[in-house]
């Protein structure tokens, strides 16, 4: 009995989060389809997703370090943004790297 198809398969591990993912995209994607199909349709999905969006993975990986976010004004912007809050900076203070260096061994 041969193949169904030409192609090379793969394998994939039915942990519990892709036991979860086949389980959610069932009522969506079909209940009756095979979880292969299931999980190739999600694959395929997968992959658009990621080349619509580029930096969603980043997003992700920021979210997931305490909800940062990923800078949204540009270089020039933020500099000009830092220019602005430096003139409400009283003058005859510490200098940056001195609250930098006290911030450290505070840490330390």
């Amino acid at each position: 009995m041969g193949m169904p198809t030409k192609h090379p398969r793969i394998a994939i591990v039915r942990d519990p989060q892709v036991d979860a993912a086949l389980k959610a995209a069932a009522p969506v994607l079909g209940p009756t389809k095979p979880d292969a199909t299931l999980a190739r349709e999600l694959v395929l999905r997968g992959a658009k997703a990621v080349l619509d969006d580029p930096d969603a993975e980043l997003d992700r990986w920021l979210d997931e370090r305490g909800g940062v976010v990923r800078a949204t004004r540009s270089f020039e912007e933020a500099r000009a943004l830092a220019r602005e809050i430096a003139k409400d900076i009283p003058s005859g203070g510490p200098s940056i790297s001195d609250m930098l260096e006290e911030e450290r061994a505070e840490r330390l």
